[in-house]
């Protein structure tokens, strides 16, 4: 388990987020969610700038391969790789979703279509593949920058949206988000950046989002405040 430093909430509205202690697993507890969600088969629209980051994905992963194999880490109920079935299916040879195992048996008996294949992200092993990407779910691993590591070591085209970095730390937080009860990692994204860098890959796109109010920094015992951020970024070697 990652040993956190210790952060305390704040006394005002952006106190929201605080560190977890560092005996407190990285779990998430939406499974019986998503589950339900693929069972009551409602369409779902992802957002537009999801969407747009897909299209950029395959824009440039188009220059890569013409039949891709491709990893979708944290799949939730399926909808990116529906979306790229649709639009982008004369270049994808196969998708691979990774979610926890009772969303993979539930996302078994919702898709029939031959090239979704799925693996519980408890037996997943990184291996060649043309595009790794990762939809608001890195951060929920226990050690994110040791798995991008292995993507950066396998895949042609690496896409990250929505990870949680700061620049104000040397070594990753644990926190706990309240509002969706849940627990996520906070890299530091100088080791982010130097991480890709080193990779040899060519950085395409990096760029910050906007964070809500209850999870835009965490305050120290000291008291120095730590500003967190979301990052979206497509690497390609």
């Amino acid at each position: 388990m990652i040993k956190p430093q210790r952060v305390t909430r704040q006394r005002n509205s952006l106190a929201s987020v605080k560190i977890s202690a560092d005996t407190v697993p990285v779990e998430n507890h939406y499974e019986e969610i998503m589950c339900r969600r693929i069972a009551e088969n409602t369409t779902h629209v992802e957002p537009y700038d999801r969407r747009l980051f897909l299209n950029l994905i395959m824009m440039v992963l188009q220059s890569y391969c013409s039949r891709a194999h491709i990893v979708d880490w944290g799949a939730g109920i399926g909808v990116q790789a529906q979306i790229l079935l649709q639009k982008w299916s004369p270049l994808i040879e196969q998708i691979l979703l990774v979610e926890q195992p009772k969303i993979v048996e539930s996302l078994k008996k919702s898709y029939s279509d031959s090239r979704m294949t799925f693996c519980n992200s408890e037996d997943f092993v990184p291996s060649p593949c043309d595009l790794f990407m990762a939809h608001g779910s890195l951060s929920y691993f226990e050690k994110p920058l040791t798995l991008l590591d292995q993507a950066l070591a396998n895949a042609k085209v690496i896409a990250i949206s929505r990870f949680l970095v700061s620049a104000d730390i040397d070594h990753p937080l644990q926190i706990h988000d309240p509002k969706g009860n849940h627990v996520e990692i906070v890299s530091p994204e100088k080791s982010l950046i130097n991480q890709a860098k080193n990779s040899g890959h060519k950085i395409f796109i990096y760029e910050k989002s906007s964070m809500p109010a209850h999870k835009q920094c965490v305050q120290d015992q000291t008291g120095r405040v730590i500003q967190l951020q979301n990052v979206s970024f497509i690497l390609g070697k």
